[in-house]
């Protein structure tokens, strides 16, 4: 049952995962199953591209806005 749901949860985050896009074709190949313990699925995607998707880039702001100044 888990490995079943693990599958369907694998297939649709690769059909979730734009196809034509610039890395997308190397995100969407990526998507894997892991069976860390019995009973138990991990979907996992390790591409640095998809981690930067997720967790993005360092914070910065607006380079040439105008500041704000409240009043």
């Amino acid at each position: 049952m888990v490995a079943r749901v693990a599958a369907e949860v694998n297939r649709h985050v690769v059909e979730m995962t734009p196809p034509r896009k610039k890395f997308f074709g190397q995100v969407r190949k990526a998507w894997q199953i892991a069976k860390p313990a019995p009973g138990v699925r991990e979907v996992f995607n390790d591409n640095k591209v998809m981690r930067m998707l997720e967790e993005g880039t360092w914070p910065h702001g607006p380079v040439t806005a105008k500041r704000y100044l409240s009043r």
